[in-house]
């Protein structure tokens, strides 16, 4: 299982572009809307963006984009954990291409897990399996398993994870 983040560091290749183009998630206050974080190769916190799934434009597509992600296709690899996938935290000032957070914010789990899923079925994967801490109506179609989100490393905390016959 492979883990993959929906955010984009300003320090990687993808970036400058993807800004550019319109990719990342705006704000409607006009400054771009970040989320401090430790990311890997950084000497200390950098203020990462998120993508936008709402985009209809395939380059925004994680699922589709090979740059910095030859991983995610890899033979061994057989699910993918889709981090983060619950948007960011502010409805009222985040702005999609779908629209402005605070009316469209519940689709971006179904559209994360839909990049993910439509660009590995394009390259030939039949069996897409997404495990997400959240999802929206419409999310198993992409194969999106939902789960509770991250848990203690224990027997105890993994046997409250599963329903009792």
């Amino acid at each position: 299982m492979v883990s993959v983040w929906p955010t984009v560091n300003p320090n990687s290749e993808n970036h400058a572009e993807m800004d550019r183009r319109g990719l990342l998630v705006g704000n409607v206050r006009g400054l771009p809307l970040n989320l401090p974080f430790w990311d890997k190769g950084d000497d200390g916190q950098v203020f990462v963006r998120f993508y936008d799934p709402t985009s209809p434009r395939p380059q925004v597509r994680l699922g589709q984009d090979h740059r910095g992600l030859p991983t995610l296709r890899h033979p061994g690899v057989l699910a993918r954990r889709l981090r983060a996938g619950d948007a960011p935290e502010d409805p009222e000032s985040t702005l999609y291409h779908m629209g402005r957070g605070s009316e469209v914010q519940c689709a971006y789990p179904r559209e994360h897990a839909r990049g993910f899923a439509e660009g590995l079925w394009a390259d030939g994967e039949k069996d897409v399996m997404l495990l997400c801490r959240s999802a929206w109506a419409g999310s198993q179609r992409y194969g999106a398993a939902v789960w509770s989100g991250d848990i203690d490393s224990t027997f105890e905390a993994l046997a409250a994870q599963i329903p009792p016959a």
